[in-house]
């Protein structure tokens, strides 16, 4: 009688319950779920451009946007004087220093991001005559703001 009932119950329609995965099917859903982790943490390239105008004595800061890893390519010229400047990154209860200078009047390389955050630049003008600070980025962040 119990054969009989497994038979029937195998030409029966299928058991409402999932019966295990096999392991094509598993590595099809992970391969799923972490493309698209992925995906969501990876930022599409973008090329921004942004000047500012510095009083003497007057200092402000550009971030970009970044997640851990991502890197932008960079450079930044002045004119009418010298700046100094520190690179530098802070989210999530944590801060780094990339790079400091003083005096400088352009600064050229990439950032990688160390971690999720705000990663970019603070400029202070200590000349006695206003200045103008041009930034160019491209690279794999979401947004440039400027944060002073």
């Amino acid at each position: 009688a119990e054969q009989d009932r497994l038979k029937d119950q195998q030409g029966a329609a299928s058991p409402t319950v999932p019966g295990p995965r096999s392991s094509l099917t598993e590595r099809i859903f992970a391969e799923f779920l972490v493309g698209s982790a992925n995906a969501q943490n990876t930022q599409a390239a973008r090329t921004d451009e942004i000047s500012i105008v510095l009083k003497p004595g007057q200092g402000a800061e550009v971030k970009l946007s970044m997640v851990k890893g991502s890197k932008a390519d960079f450079s930044w010229t002045v004119s009418g004087g010298v700046v100094n400047f520190d690179l530098h990154g802070d989210g999530g209860g944590q801060e780094t220093s990339y790079e400091k200078g003083r005096g400088a009047a352009s600064d050229q390389g990439t950032i990688t991001a160390a971690f999720d955050g705000n990663h970019g630049w603070f400029w202070r003008n200590r000349g006695t005559s206003d200045v103008t600070v041009t930034l160019k980025a491209t690279g794999s962040y979401a947004d440039i703001k400027r944060m002073i």
